[in-house]
């Protein structure tokens, strides 16, 4: 894959360094993609589906911090640092991805002044984005936490219905470790939502039918 690299506009050289190392990996749903405390072996880009950042608490339950999808990046700190991930990475469906070894991303960070930049501003964004997050956790209630992670998948992997509605394939299981709470709360606030015709859909999918509602549960206003 010569032309594989997961940076923008980069040099001939280092297109060529990257590609030459660069290896296509697919992940069943619920396969581990690296694990937390494990060797940062590779930088990975998503080709196709969703992928859970996870993190271990010390009684050895799972807190999903985000979900990412195609075109995002993972691992990349732990790379950059050569240390062990913080974080371990799941897919959360049938997944595709990109792999360059890390040693090699690392020599091209040094060599290439343009990819550096990029790598800067894309860990500022996951940064801003996981302070976002713990803001969140501390100032926000359930049912608004709730409300915000439904619009972040919604606008990332969300499809759009005939009723003009937008649906998410997510289940309630994965919502409660998305909010820090429990399956029982999380279904007592779509079984609400629902009366109110806020959200619908069946097992396995939550449909938006309201999104300004859902924005106003959440304590957001929208553009």
């Amino acid at each position: 894959m010569p032309d594989a690299t997961p940076f923008g506009d980069v040099s001939p050289e280092t297109s060529a360094l990257l590609g030459g190392v660069c290896v296509r990996r697919r992940f069943a749903r619920g396969e581990t993609l690296y694990d937390q405390g494990c060797p940062a072996h590779e930088l990975m880009m998503i080709e196709t589906g969703r992928v859970k950042v996870t993190r271990l608490t010390e009684a050895g339950d799972a807190h999903t911090l985000i979900v990412v999808g195609a075109g995002e990046v993972i691992g990349s700190i732990a790379v950059v640092q050569d240390k062990p991930h913080r974080i371990s990475a799941v897919a959360a469906t049938a997944v595709t991805a990109l792999g360059w070894n890390a040693r090699v991303v690392r020599q091209a960070l040094v060599q290439d002044r343009a990819i550096s930049a990029q790598f800067l501003q894309f860990v500022s964004r996951r940064s801003d984005e996981l302070i976002e997050l713990l803001d969140e956790t501390v100032s926000l209630s359930v049912e608004e936490r709730l409300a915000r992670a439904l619009l972040r998948l919604a606008g990332k992997f969300g499809r759009h219905t005939e009723e003009l509605s937008i649906a998410v394939a997510v289940g309630q299981a994965d919502l409660a470790e998305m909010v820090r709470t429990t399956v029982p709360t999380i279904s007592r606030i779509i079984t609400r939502w629902r009366h109110d015709q806020i959200v619908g859909g069946r097992r396995g999918e939550v449909v938006i039918r309201d999104i300004a509602r859902l924005a106003e549960r959440g304590r957001l206003v929208l553009d």
